[in-house]
C-alpha cells in the first residue's frame, strides 16, 4: 500500500465513517423528530371536530384514512408501471440512439471495440435478470 491514492482513499473513508458515527451519536440525543402529519391530517381534524368523535372513533377514522391512502398509493404505483411499460419502446430507441452517438462521436476508433464488448457483456447480464 505504498500508493498515495490508496492512503488518501483510506483516510477519506475513515473520516467519513467517524463523522457518520459522531453525527449519529449527537443526533440521537437531540430533539425528537417532529411528527409529520399524514395527507389527510386537516380532513381528519376537521371531521373529528365536526362530528365530535371520541378517541376510539378518531383511531378508527385514522385507520380508515390510512387504508384509503394505501389504496391510492397502490393505484398510483400500478398506473406508473403501466406508463413505464408504455414508454419502454421509446426509451429503448433513445438509448440506442445515444449509445450510437457516444460510440461514433465521442470515443476514438481504438476504444470502440472495448465499448462494444462492454455493451455485449451488460446486455447479457440484463437478459439474465429476472
Amino acid at each position: 500500500m505504498n500508493d498515495l491514492r490508496a492512503w488518501i482513499l483510506i483516510l477519506a473513508l475513515v473520516s467519513f465513517l467517524a463523522g457518520g458515527a459522531a453525527g449519529f451519536v449527537i443526533g440521537r440525543d437531540g430533539v425528537a423528530a417532529p411528527v409529520v402529519p399524514g395527507p389527510f391530517a386537516d380532513y381528519e381534524a376537521r371531521f373529528s371536530q365536526t362530528f365530535e368523535l371520541n378517541d376510539e372513533q378518531r383511531g378508527l377514522f385514522r385507520d380508515v384514512l390510512a387504508h384509503y391512502q394505501a389504496d391510492i398509493d397502490a393505484v398510483r404505483a400500478r398506473q406508473e408501471a403501466r406508463s413505464a411499460s408504455a414508454m419502454e419502446p421509446e426509451l429503448r430507441e433513445l438509448g440506442i440512439r445515444y449509445r450510437t452517438l457516444i460510440r461514433d462521436r465521442v470515443l476514438p476508433d481504438n476504444k470502440r471495440p472495448l465499448f462494444d464488448a462492454l455493451g455485449e457483456e451488460n446486455t447479457g447480464i440484463l437478459s439474465e435478470a429476472p
